[in-house]
């Protein structure tokens, strides 16, 4: 791991640390600055909104900037932005500074998926990545409880920023532009761009994935206090949670492809749709089940995403698509939660976990196939180097 690696990676943690901890901001708006739950969703939709518009941005014009500085940028806004939230906590100013903490962090995250993509290995670095992200994340929520008894909601502001000063103090090293030598695509396109009937399904598939997640996992916390758990208990298995997601980040970073994709993203799904059964089934105050589900969801969110990621970059190696997984992602938390709210107003959480189900098991049926033929296609390219490389050998045998 160079140099490079280390400011794309520190740049990346700074940025989704705006996701990461996003059920403690929720937690921060609610209970400790007392806004109401109409307002809480409205901050946090214009943050992910914010984040959308970034990586948007960094999506379509992605070959015509200079990343390093959109990096330096990004992140030089959402530590801004969280240091002026330590002085400006009113509900008005915190949606205008919610909503640059979002955007900052949507340009860090897009440019550093962007830049992945393009690397040899890309699973294998997202999988890095996510290790660290989560390690990280696991040490904010034992921390978190802790800054808000001294320091209340700005603690939480004052973490988020301080987490944005190891990559800008690594932006000199952090890539101009595309990685020399990006990779070519395996996967055949007889459509102009990204136009292809398999970009359609992996897309759509991940818009199910993170609507699913959106809507579940900032109210997780919620969630284990409706069923009758303490605050302390929750914060703590939500830590747990960090520490088996980087567990099941290991397994791509180690794996790699050994095993393909298709069948690591089908496992992940199935397990992902168990929990949220599992959760909808659960009794009031079953600590054990509640913390299973919660952290054996984590692991396999982070089984998933590098392996999208993975698709995703096969895809498109130029990292239009890797970024554009992030503007996914934001839309997912964007609306996630405001759906996520009318279920719950409805029906209950066991509402929402019932359709966040139902959308992990669809995104297999558009992702699976998607992911088994990019598998196909490694496995021809991989024979036909073997071949080519066994031919020479010939060759060079016969002259001498």
């Amino acid at each position: 791991m160079n140099s490079r690696f280390w400011a794309v990676a520190l740049t990346g943690m700074g940025a989704v640390m705006v996701i990461g901890l996003k059920p403690i901001l929720l937690t921060v708006y609610m209970t400790v600055m007392t806004l109401s739950t109409e307002q809480a969703g409205y901050v946090t939709a214009t943050e992910m909104f914010g984040a959308m518009l970034g990586t948007i941005i960094v999506a379509f014009f992605v070959r015509k900037m200079n990343r390093r500085t959109i990096a330096f940028t990004g992140l030089f806004m959402v530590c801004a932005s969280n240091l002026l939230c330590l002085f400006l906590p009113s509900y008005a100013p915190l949606l205008a500074l919610r909503f640059l903490t979002g955007l900052g962090a949507g340009l860090a995250s897009g440019i550093m998926a962007a830049t992945i993509a393009g690397m040899a290995a890309p699973d294998r670095v997202f999988g890095g990545f996510t290790v660290m992200t989560l390690l990280l994340s696991a040490g904010g929520f034992l921390l978190s409880p802790w800054l808000m008894d001294i320091a209340g909601a700005q603690g939480i502001f004052l973490l988020i920023a301080t987490m944005t000063l190891p990559g800008l103090l690594c932006n000199a090293w952090f890539p101009r532009t595309a990685p020399a030598s990006v990779k070519q695509s395996i996967y055949p396109s007889s459509s102009p761009g990204l136009l292809t009937p398999s970009t359609f399904a992996a897309v759509g598939g991940v818009i199910l994935f993170y609507l699913a997640v959106g809507g579940f996992w900032p109210f997780v916390n919620q969630l284990g206090l409706e069923r009758g758990l303490s605050a302390a208990t929750v914060s703590s298995i939500l830590a747990g949670s960090q520490v088996w997601g980087a567990l099941g980040a290991l397994i791509p970073l180690l794996l790699g492809i050994l095993w393909g994709r298709a069948i690591p993203i089908a496992c992940a799904l199935l397990l992902m749709a168990g929990c949220l059964l599992s959760l909808a089934l659960l009794s009031p105050g079953s600590t054990f089940v509640y913390a299973f589900a919660v952290q054996a969801y984590m692991a396999a969110w982070l089984v998933f995403f590098p392996y999208m990621m993975g698709v995703m970059a096969e895809l498109d190696p130029k990292g239009r698509l890797a970024s554009l997984n992030y503007t996914l992602q934001n839309f997912g938390f964007t609306a996630g939660p405001a759906l996520a709210g009318l279920l719950i107003s409805s029906g209950g959480y066991n509402t929402l976990l019932w359709i966040g189900m139902i959308c992990h098991l669809l995104c297999l049926v558009l992702m699976g196939p998607v992911a088994w033929k990019i598998d196909n296609l490694s496995r021809r390219a991989s024979r036909s180097t073997q071949n080519e490389h066994t031919t020479a050998l010939k060759q060079n045998h016969d002259l001498t």
